[in-house]
């Protein structure tokens, strides 16, 4: 009984506080402040006999939501996460290894733009570039082997050759500008449009 008087006697308290505090408040914006601030007085004041009622503190969330809910399901929740990041990382490592091939196939066409491409990246699992394999395939023309005349067309094909290399080469310095990576992260080899 003694409880019950004491609430209600902080309740008459509050409530006559607040109304003493608006009364010398001004009509302006400061009101509805205090009025809020006041409201949580006596909602504070309506609410304390619960915890004297339940004898102990009712806001730990281990007293009020049962331990199989909060508990018991958290390993599921935990693994089911774990899953969807692991998911997550490695279709966003997909795309990211597909947008920086595609990349590489602009900077390939530059030099090659007669010529079908077809690149695949390796990235890390920090999303380094760890190579870059470059295959140039020619269209499928017709080759026809020329015809040695004076002997001299050994030479035009060894001098063709090492054009074709060091344009290879150059190709594989862009690459490596580019993307800011080592030339040796690069392969670069060329197949014949039939095979």
């Amino acid at each position: 009984m003694d409880e019950l008087t004491r609430w209600v006697k902080n309740l008459i308290f509050i409530i006559l506080f607040t109304t003493f505090i608006e009364m010398f408040l001004p009509e302006n914006n400061m009101r509805k402040y205090v009025r809020i601030i006041t409201g949580f007085f006596i909602i504070a004041i309506f609410l304390s006999p619960l915890s004297a009622l339940f004898g102990h503190d009712i806001t730990s969330l281990d007293e009020i939501v049962p331990d199989n809910v909060s508990f018991g399901n958290w390993d599921k929740i935990k693994h089911r996460g774990q899953e969807l990041s692991n998911t997550n990382r490695v279709l966003l490592k997909d795309y990211y290894e597909k947008r920086v091939a595609s990349r590489v196939e602009e900077v390939v066409k530059l030099d090659y733009p007669g010529y079908q491409k077809k690149v695949e990246v390796e990235v890390d699992d920090e999303y380094t570039i760890t190579g870059i394999n470059i295959v140039i395939i020619p269209d499928n023309e017709i080759y026809i082997k020329p015809v040695e005349i004076n002997g001299d067309i050994q030479d035009r094909d060894d001098n063709e050759r090492n054009e074709f290399q060091e344009e290879l080469l150059s190709l594989k310095s862009k690459v490596s500008t580019v993307f800011q990576i080592p030339p040796g992260l690069i392969n670069i080899s060329v197949r014949d449009g039939g095979k």
